[in-house]
């Protein structure tokens, strides 16, 4: 039987779905596929965080069970340089600290980059065209639905070979690399940043190749 995909936006509530409890669910499982990466989430944090930046978010069902989610969030043009080569985390700052607030679809974001912060899949779903094709598809319903005047680049931080293929295939262009350690690992990250306008054309050459 056909497998049901559905993507949606964080004020989502049919069916008494709760989509903060639903993305947590996929934050969490994801989490402990992925220790090698990244911390574990905590859920105060992870809420806290959703309160204030939770508008650039989607979360994919398979089936009316969340499967996978994308999470964005803005920063401020000028200050990309502190992504590069992990400058901020050398600085002792997180991403909370250069994250700027979204307040509608109407303000002029121009200056700013979308971050795209996290796209996390549950393994099931890994290996999945149709996945693929609905994460695409929930990156253009952010930048067409919460953007008029929309944000100049798109940038994102790959951790694994899957990441750099996605930032690689969108055209992006690798800035630096960098390595952190958690705990006992060591995670290799590169820094991608790519013009928002030829981003969207290759998405959209994306959707027509998949067939979306």
């Amino acid at each position: 039987m056909k497998k049901k995909y559905e993507t949606v936006q964080p004020s989502y509530l049919k069916n008494s779905r709760h989509f903060l409890k639903d993305i947590l669910m996929v934050v969490q499982k994801t989490d402990g596929e992925n220790w090698a990466f990244f911390g574990e989430e905590n859920a105060t944090d992870f809420t806290l965080n959703f309160i204030k930046h939770g508008d650039l978010s989607r979360l994919i069902y398979v089936d009316e069970v969340p499967a996978a989610y994308v999470e964005c969030f803005l920063i401020k043009s000028s200050n990309l340089t502190l992504l590069q080569d992990d400058y901020y985390h050398t600085l002792g700052l997180s991403s909370a600290d250069f994250k700027e607030s979204y307040s509608s679809n109407q303000a002029d974001y121009s200056n700013y980059s979308l971050y795209v912060n996290v796209v996390a899949v549950v393994r099931e779903y890994q290996n999945s065209i149709r996945m693929l094709r609905e994460l695409i598809s929930a990156i253009q319903d952010i930048l067409f639905n919460n953007f008029v005047k929309r944000p100049e680049f798109i940038s994102a931080v790959a951790v694994s070979k899957e990441g750099e293929k996605m930032c690689e295939s969108l055209g992006f262009q690798k800035i630096s690399e960098s390595q952190r350690r958690y705990r006992d690992k060591i995670n290799n990250r590169k820094f991608y940043c790519g013009k928002t306008l030829e981003v969207m054309q290759r998405l959209e050459r994306f959707e027509k190749n998949c067939g979306l």
